[in-house]
This record gives C-alpha cells, structure tokens and sequence, in this order.
C-alpha cells in the first residue's frame, strides 16, 4: 500500500512539475518573441 502511495505521490509531483515547466516555457518564448 506504501508503495502504490509513493508513486501515486511520485506521478502527483512529475505531473505538477511538466505543468509549470510548460506553463514557464509558454511565458519565455512570449517574451522572446514579443521582442
């Protein structure tokens, strides 16, 4: 059981970083092509 919440946890935390990795990329190649 520790296991399977350890890496519901692990895909939680994997899932959250790709999101705000996307999000932070989307934001810079805004501002390198606004300028």
């Amino acid at each position: 059981m520790s296991m399977l919440l350890r890496l519901l946890l692990v895909l939680i935390a994997l899932s959250v970083f790709t999101t705000a990795g996307v999000v932070v990329l989307s934001l810079v190649a805004r501002l390198v092509f606004a300028h």
